[in-house]
């Protein structure tokens, strides 16, 4: 399966699983991805993703922060990296996590903060042109 058909299953299945309540699902519906989400506070959860393709993780992360962020009515997001882990024997497995502070009013000026709008647009526009992978908010 070529990475532009398992980023859409991906995004497909972000949107299935969007109105999903609980405090931590796993996204099973596509091969080889495995995501785990935690609230840690009112406005600080925990996401982690492995799958096959760094890029792929982090864009499916930032999109997860933003359907977080929405749902919950936030106005911004941050994202801040925890340890990002490679299985030196399974060279197909990427593994990246994040913690999400959720806010309101003014954003923070930070590279790692984000409007939950300016991630969907990126993936209405298929991550073209978007700028917004080029920080250093995984590492």
């Amino acid at each position: 399966m070529s990475i532009v058909k398992q980023f859409a299953l991906l995004c497909v299945s972000f949107l299935l699983v969007a109105c999903a309540s609980s405090d931590s699902y796993r996204l099973t519906a596509v091969p080889g991805i495995d995501y785990q989400q935690q609230q840690l506070s009112a406005r600080r959860f925990s996401l982690q993703l492995a799958g096959p393709s760094m890029a792929q993780n982090q864009q499916a992360l930032l999109l997860r922060a933003a359907e977080i962020a929405r749902q919950l009515d936030y106005d911004w997001f941050v994202l801040l990296p925890q340890t990002i882990t490679h299985d030196a024997t399974k060279h197909t497995t990427r593994k990246l996590a994040v913690d999400v502070v959720l806010g309101v009013g003014i954003r923070p000026t930070s590279t790692c903060s984000y409007r939950p709008d300016s991630i969907f647009t990126a993936v209405e526009k298929r991550w073209r042109d978007s700028e917004l992978l080029k920080g250093n908010c995984f590492t």
